[in-house]
């Protein structure tokens, strides 16, 4: 994918000024999935450095920010919500929450 690892170092080195990782299930980085912390890696090559992160509920993006601040070292944290893929959408997260105006707002807030 455009976000992982290897080609976001290929971009550095072709003068990306801002790069992101690969979209993040918030839920599995709260359970301590080592594969998704894997996602949220930031090389030192990256100066500007974001993370992606997906969930359709406050209260665990919430937290999962708050588990993210206090372990990473991350610029932005950008919240996921374009993917299509019906196991993201159908826990209300993805490109379902543009049908939810005001769920987008909750998990902004949080």
């Amino acid at each position: 994918t455009v976000g992982n690892l290897p080609f976001r170092r290929l971009c550095k080195t072709l003068g990306a000024d801002i790069t992101c990782g690969e979209m993040a299930l918030a839920t599995s980085l709260l359970k301590g999935d080592a594969r998704e912390w894997a996602l949220v890696r930031r090389h030192k090559s990256e100066d500007i450095f974001g993370v992606q992160i997906c969930g359709g509920h406050s209260d665990s993006l919430g937290r999962c920010v708050q588990a993210l601040d206090d372990t990473i070292e991350c610029d932005f944290i950008d919240i996921n919500m374009g993917c299509p893929i019906d196991l993201i959408c159908n826990k209300g997260a993805g490109s379902m929450l543009l049908e939810k105006p005001k769920r987008m707002e909750e998990l902004v807030r949080s």
